[in-house]
């Protein structure tokens, strides 16, 4: 049917309707490809009606000799008989239209105009029994001068293969409900969340724990003489320790814990002395042995003789110098010496680490 300035065909076979322009339908002499399936057909305009709105009646067109009959379609010489299949020769239009001479179409388009009013009802009282199928924007239009075997194989469609879509599997989200306030609880919030996965973190907490316990000998290695200083019931195993690793442990030194009481030198016999000494450990813990050093003088309190006394020399035992002075006790000692020809008034005594 015609929209203003615009027809519509439908094709026989797949029942596609199209629009196209009067002047391109003249010019291909009636004859269209179906842009859907291909099919070659004949199809004649439907005619102009006129509007109700205008009073004058137009008198009907004669039908033209070659208009072809609702139920036939007369293809023309050029198009042979054999190429149209039945199909092609069915009814394109409804029996109540009538075909139009483009003349009269012409003339009608240009004294009385079609209103949209009237379009509508004559589209209503001519609606075609033919079920109409989905419309398309642009057709094929084939030229009458061409023979139908010409024109070349009819274009196919095929359907692109659907690529797969992976099955990616998505987390299992549990939906927050929010309170009336509109905010949602955090408890909620976090259940909701997919929980990361743990991973396996035992080599790197054993990779620690050895550099930790490195760390604590390497502490204990520099720090074991403080060690066992403020901490004594660490010392016997800390002794074992300076065993294996080739170390020894030594007592603190400290000159203001030892102190020395009291002493006294006496002359046994000529060019033999007999020094007392009395010493004193203040400290709470045990404390290394300290060195004596005596010094003889004349009367004039000048220096004659000296001689240095280490522990080993003035202790009677090893075991007693390895154990150091024990807290808070006095130590008396005896020191024998041989002064020979050397001819001495007083002495001095002073001790040093």
């Amino acid at each position: 049917m015609s929209n203003d300035s615009t027809l519509t065909a439908q094709c026989p076979k797949c029942e596609s309707v199209f629009r196209v322009l009067p002047q391109h339908l003249e010019a291909a002499k009636g004859w269209m490809q179906c842009g859907v399936c291909g099919n070659v057909f004949h199809t004649q305009p439907a005619p102009e009606t006129k509007p109700e709105t205008v009073p004058k009646a137009i008198p009907p067109a004669e039908p033209n000799e070659q208009t072809a009959s609702p139920d036939t379609v007369t293809p023309p010489a050029s198009v042979p008989e054999e190429s149209l299949s039945p199909e092609t020769v069915s009814a394109s239009r409804p029996e109540s239209m009538e075909a139009a001479s483009p003349a009269d179409n012409a003339d009608t388009d240009e004294t009385n105009p079609p209103t949209l009013a009237g379009l509508a009802q004559r589209m209503a009282e001519n609606k075609p029994s033919i079920p109409i199928g989905p419309k398309l924007e642009s057709i094929i239009l084939v030229d009458p001068d061409i023979p139908a075997d010409d024109l070349g194989p009819m274009p196919t469609f095929e359907h692109a293969e659907e690529t797969p879509t992976p099955d990616i599997q998505k987390p299992a989200v549990k939906p927050a409900t929010a309170t009336s306030s509109g905010w949602i609880p955090r408890q909620e919030l976090d259940a909701a969340l997919p929980k990361p996965v743990k991973k396996r973190v035992w080599a790197w907490l054993l990779t620690m724990l050895l550099l930790l316990l490195f760390l604590t000998a390497q502490l204990v290695y520099f720090l074991r003489d403080d060690l066992a200083v403020n901490f004594p019931q660490l010392r016997p195993y800390l002794s074992q320790l300076c065993q294996a690793m080739d170390c020894n442990l030594t007592l603190p030194r400290d000159t203001k814990q030892v102190l020395i009481l009291g002493s006294d030198l006496q002359t046994e016999s000529p060019g033999n002395l007999a020094l007392a000494i009395t010493l004193a450990n203040r400290a709470k813990h045990a404390m290394a042995w300290p060195v004596l050093e005596l010094t003889l003088t004349d009367i004039k309190d000048q220096p004659v003789g000296r001689r240095v006394f280490a522990p080993s020399e003035y202790l009677p035992s090893p075991e007693l110098e390895s154990a150091g002075m024990q807290p808070l006790t006095e130590v008396p000692l005896m020191l024998k010496l041989q002064t020979r020809d050397i001819k001495a008034v007083g002495y001095r005594l002073q001790m040093f680490y």
